[in-house]
């Protein structure tokens, strides 16, 4: 098969047959490549010998097609084609910045910081999402890498980090609903990985609460949060880029102890070694808490 004479054809020798089926002229495809007329006859002439197939009928001065041209024109154009998607993913894969998810508390921290956002930026294409949707980009590897809030039970990642997680709101959010109300709870819908550990730590406490709106919606918590709706359970981190909150004293008993939640990195292997990874999710690690990256 490695002796079979197509397989010899040159991609030029292609692109030429390609070319001088589309012109219908000899002359135009010297010129185009700069070759003599005779040279371009080579090439035809290579391609016919190797195919079988004729390229082209002579009459005269003219050049009509064969029975073969549609064919042949198809043939080489998809072969061209392929080349060129080849060379264009190669180069783009070559030269382009490695894409990198992170959820919007993430990127609500990163963006307050006017030295890190430009490293970042220059160095990764950064992919701003929800958590459950970058985990669905990741799977279907629209990303390279997704560092993300992980639920409550799910399998750790081999690189994590801790983050103290608080409640914030109004400090007359509770008196709104009666001295002996349940306490109101903005939640994070159930199947995100803040609605689950919002919930995990709600269940771990004897205090009655009552979970009065349910958003997942940035701009929707913080007007719920300014209008003294609720309490929300929020990384620390994040906190500030809602609203300034309350001191802990001021806040109801069942919400003043501070939980945690970790954070890890998903990556394609592929795509980003071990020690990138390392850095890249110690950078975030640095961003948020300003210490040392642990590793599981």
């Amino acid at each position: 098969m490695l002796d079979d004479p197509i397989r010899k054809l040159s991609l030029n020798t292609l692109r030429i047959v390609a070319d001088v089926l589309r012109m219908r002229s000899l002359t135009r495809v010297a010129q185009l490549y700069g070759v003599s007329q005779p040279a371009v006859s080579l090439h035809i002439r290579k391609f016919e010998d190797a195919t079988g197939l004729q390229v082209v009928r002579r009459v005269g001065n003219e050049l009509l097609p064969s029975v073969h041209s549609e064919q042949i024109l198809s043939a080489c154009q998809g072969v061209l084609r392929s080349i060129s998607q080849l060379d264009d993913y190669s180069r783009s894969r070559a030269d382009r910045r490695k894409r990198v998810g992170v959820d919007h508390e993430l990127f609500a921290r990163l963006e307050r910081s006017t030295q890190d956002l430009p490293q970042f930026i220059e160095k990764y294409f950064l992919v701003v999402d929800s958590s459950d949707r970058l985990i669905k980009r990741f799977a279907e590897a629209h990303v390279d890498a997704v560092v993300r809030p992980l639920y409550t039970l799910e399998e750790r990642p081999e690189l994590t980090f801790e983050v103290p997680f608080c409640w914030i709101g109004e400090a007359a959010a509770l008196s709104a609903f009666g001295a002996d109300a349940k306490v109101p709870v903005i939640m994070p819908p159930k199947e995100t990985p803040y609605g689950s550990l919002a919930r995990t730590y709600l269940a771990r406490q004897v205090e009655s609460h009552d979970i009065v709106a349910e958003t997942g919606d940035r701009a929707m918590l913080r007007r719920f949060l300014e209008r003294g709706v609720g309490y929300a359970y929020l990384p620390e981190f994040a906190a500030s880029a809602y609203y300034d909150g309350v001191a802990a004293s001021d806040l109801p008993p069942v919400l003043r102890r501070r939980g945690e939640g970790s954070f890890g990195i998903f990556y394609h292997k592929n795509d980003f070694s071990f020690p990138d990874a390392e850095a890249l999710l110690g950078r975030f690690y640095n961003l948020v808490r300003g210490n040392q990256l642990l590793s599981a």
